[in-house]
Parts: structure tokens; sequence; C-alpha cells
């Protein structure tokens, strides 16, 4: 169904621009007739603004908007160039749904709270989407509202049947997400700006829930100017004290592991390949430093330093998340299922000589392509699960993609969804990556509860949006900082094989983190020892 743009009444476009200045290419989405048709369909609508970027910076904005309630910054800043460059940015969810040690705990914007026993977390999103869910849109060019937020490596634990005895030192929720109807967005590429509600019908007349759906759109526009012209009234020094990012004292970044550990880790990890009970495991190790500052700046500078395709920031009362993350989890568009698996790490020569050779060298080493290949197998074997036969195929196969730091060898997976399978099934089928846990997926997470120390938490878990049309899209969080309690801490890993080389795998992990470090501007300590890199 092709959905044609509104027109505007004088009184509603004088309205629009007194907010964005008189602008010719004002459109609004669905027209009065279309909106008609799919109100009879019942459930969510989504009606949509667009018009010219007026040049406002999503981040800006980001800072201006008060810390009082969660807010969710997605977006794609960097990577390919057939990736499209999107912003997403909401806040003030209509209600927060947070898993914690199979408490599920629901608050609305009232301060109510509910909490019960959940086994099924799956399930209680299900029906979430399924009673507030919309219907696609062709208009639609990504996120129009539904659940944004999170899912920590360790929610694996509600997929499958696995042992819980890792220590929980950061208390980071299984899963967090935030129900949200308004969302702002920006094509860059087309420097276009949408504004977006999802709007619940409720009355049993088409035309009341159009006008009731347009005048949430002229109250989000007034919200956003009113936060632009907050941001763009800080004097100088005010944004300068916004934007500072005071990290650790030299010294004072630390790993969980010292090298003596680590290398222990990696041996066991290899007894347990030689004795046949996988092939390659992913192992990590964390590091912490104080941290007092701007999560927004930390995040300018990460995305700065190291643009890449599936950055997030999210805000929430107790804690940050910051992440310049290559690599995405899925994504369900329509019925297209995508899957974008890495493995294989070089980092960036000091030269373009230098740096062609390693490129060459990544593409061309038999242990890398090997690891490699069986991750991509792992990816088809997940998205096969929930997908309709012999519809799964490797669309691009070890392409290296370059980052600030490193290169990358990475894969895309596609496939069609089966018409009895949603967006939750195909996480349930592909989380978490195979790219983070290993080979056999199964018995790596149980190895990997076994010789790290500490849960993961954030890292290697998922973030992005579950949308009320049905539409996925999540990262894998990798390259991420966790802001918590006056400290800021991140992870870094990689596959091991049987003829790993303890040193280069170490190494392997430094240079992963190494735009993660310059971030917090830590870089001159650069020992490259476990006590402080």
């Amino acid at each position: 169904m092709e959905l044609e743009a509104g027109i505007l009444g004088d009184e509603q476009r004088a309205r629009f621009e007194a907010r964005l200045a008189p602008r010719s290419d004002l459109a609004c989405f669905p027209d009065a007739a279309t909106f008609a048709r799919v109100h009879r369909l019942g459930a969510s609508i989504p009606v949509m603004l667009e018009c010219a970027d007026p040049g406002w910076d999503p981040v800006a904005l980001a800072e201006a908007i008060p810390c009082t309630e969660p807010l969710y910054l997605l977006e794609t800043p960097g990577g390919p160039a057939d990736l499209p460059r999107h912003t997403f940015l909401c806040w003030e969810p209509e209600r927060e749904i947070v898993l914690r040690r199979g408490l599920l705990e629901t608050r609305d914007r009232r301060g109510r709270v509910r909490r019960t026993r959940c086994g099924d977390p799956l399930a209680a999103l299900r029906a979430l989407l399924h009673a507030e869910g919309a219907h696609h849109v062709p208009y639609s060019d990504g996120f129009s509202g539904g659940l944004v937020g999170y899912v920590s490596y360790d929610f694996k634990n509600y997929l499958e049947r696995l042992p819980d005895t890792v220590q929980d030192d950061l208390e980071t929720p299984d899963l967090r997400f935030g129900l949200v109807r308004r969302v702002v967005s920006w094509d860059h590429r087309e420097r276009r700006l949408r504004l977006r509600v999802s709007w619940r019908c409720r009355s049993t007349r088409a035309a009341t829930d159009h006008r009731r759906a347009h005048e949430a759109l002229q109250d989000l526009l007034d919200e956003l100017q009113g936060w632009w012209n907050a941001a763009q009234s800080k004097t100088p020094a005010s944004r300068a004290q916004l934007g500072g990012t005071q990290a650790s004292a030299p010294g004072a970044l630390r790993s969980n592991l010292d090298r003596s550990a680590y290398d222990s880790m990696l041996s066991r990890a290899r007894e347990f390949i030689y004795a046949g009970d996988i092939y390659q495991a992913n192992l990590s190790h964390r590091f912490e430093a104080p941290f007092s500052g701007s999560g927004t700046a930390l995040y300018r500078r990460l995305r700065a330093i190291n643009p890449s395709p599936f950055a997030v920031y999210m805000r929430f009362p107790e804690q940050e998340l910051v992440s310049c993350s290559p690599e995405r989890l899925v994504r369900l568009q329509r019925r297209r299922v995508e899957t974008r698996p890495i493995a294989g790490t070089r980092p960036r020569g000091a030269t373009t000589h230098h740096d062609r050779a390693l490129e060459r060298e990544l593409l061309s080493n038999e242990k890398e392509r090997a690891e490699h290949l069986m991750i991509v197998d792992m990816a088809r074997n997940d998205i096969g699960r929930v997908c309709e036969l012999g519809s799964v195929n490797v669309e691009h196969f070890m392409r290296v993609e370059r980052y600030s730091h490193v290169h990358h060898l990475v894969s895309n997976v596609a496939g069609t969804l089966r018409g009895d399978c949603d967006g939750l099934d195909l996480l349930a089928a592909t989380f978490p990556g195979a790219s983070v846990t290993g080979v056999p997926k199964i018995r790596c997470m149980q190895i990997i509860d076994e010789l790290e120390r500490v849960r993961r938490g954030v890292y290697t878990g998922s973030a992005g949006y579950l949308g009320l049309d049905g539409e996925v899209d999540l990262n894998i969080l990798i390259r991420t900082f966790l802001l918590q309690g006056g400290r800021a801490s991140f992870h870094v890993g990689g596959g091991i094989v049987a003829d790993s080389d303890t040193d280069a795998e170490y190494r392997e992990t430094l240079s992963k983190g190494r735009a993660l470090l310059e971030a917090l501007d830590a870089s001159r300590n650069r020992g490259a020892r476990a006590g402080g890199l």
C-alpha cells in the first residue's frame, strides 16, 4: 500500500514553520485518507513530519535533555559506504522494563512500579509489542517507536540451561528496554530531519486520532526546539564544563586479570580445544578506571576517534552506555534477516604500505580464514533456525573493513524469516553472537563462565530496537564503556584456537582497546602491561 504525503493546512503549516522557519519541503505522512484506512486495523499508526535538516546536532540535543529519564541515541557515523547514515534519538519512555535475576520490573511515567517473577522474558516482551503494535508503513526508514535498550551478555541464561555462578560485581540488568512512541531521526546522506509519533488509536473516529497525532507532533517539535535553544544558549565556558571528560590518573587503569592470569586462561582454553570439547572460544578481560565527567563528551570523543556503523549512547539514572561497535547481531526489515559476523583482526599500520601489508596478511592467513569460516557457518546455522528453508546465503564473504585502529574480516549473512516467527524468535536464535562466544556456542558459553572471573554485563550483549511494526536492529556491544559508580569499565577479547599465540592474542586485545583508551585520554599509559596500558 503506497502512502501519500498529507497536505498540511495553512494553520498547521504555520505552526510547524514557526519552529522550523519557512520551508517549502515540509511533508506529513500519511495523508488523512490513508490514515483512515489504516485506522480500521487498530493498534498504533506512525505519523511523521519530514523536512530539511535545520542543523540540529543530535548529541547536543542529548546533552540538553534533562537526566531524570532514560535517553537513547542510536547512530551510524562510520563503517562501509553501503550502510545508511542515520541517527535515532528518543527519551522519556512511557514504560521501562528492567530484568534482573529473574525479576521483571516495569516502571511507568508516574513512578508506579510492578515486579513479577519472569522465567520467559521474551514472551513478556512479545505480549507488550502485540498489545501496542503498529502496522508496517512504506515511509518508515527504520525505527518509528517500540522497545529501545539493551540485553546483557548474561541474558543467555534465559535462553539456554546454563549455570549462573559467575561473580556479578557490576549488577548490570540482564535486560533493559524502554517503550517509546516519539522518535527523532536524521538521514545524514539526504540531510533530512524526521519527527515521528507512533499514535495509539483510542478513538472510534479516524479524524479525531489524526488530529491528535498531529498535535503530538507539534508538541514534540516544541519540546525539541526548547532543548535546542537551551543547548545554543550555553556559554563557551559552560559548554566546556559540560564537555569535560576526566578519566583515570596515570597508572589508574587496571585489568581484572594480570598477564599471568590472562596466559593461564588461554592455556586452559587450549586444553578444552585439545580435548575436543570446542574448536574455538572467545575470551576477554576487563579494564576499569576512575571516571568523572560527561558521558556524552566521552561518546563524542570515541565516535570521532573510532566512527563505527552501530554506535550507541544510552543514559539511565544510575549508568551510561557508550559504544562504537562495528558489529551487527541481527536486523529484520520486513521479512529479510541480516547478520554481520566479525572474526579476524589486525592492527592498522603506521604507513600506507604497512597498512596494506597487514590487510593482505589478514586475508591470506589460514588460521584467521578458518576461524572466520567457523563463525560464518555458526551464523548461518543460527538464522537458519528461524528462516525459510533454502533462503539463507552469504552475501559478502570475508570482506576487510577498516576502522581507526584495526582491520576486521566481516561477512554478511542473509535469509528470509519464516511466517510463523517474529523478531523475538530471531533474537532467541542468534543471541549471543557466534563471534563473541565460539564454536560450538553452548559449550563455549559454559567454558567462558568457568574461565572469566566476572560477568560480562553489557559487553558482547546487544543494544538497539524492537519496533512496534515488527522490525528489529540490534548490534553487538563491543568497543563499549559502562559508566557507573564513578568508574568506566570496558572489556576486550578475541577468539582462541589450538595454535593461538598468547602474546599475539594479548596484543590483539590491546589493539581493540586502543580507541577506548584514547577516548579516555589514557593513551599516555601505553605500557602494554596488564597493570596499566
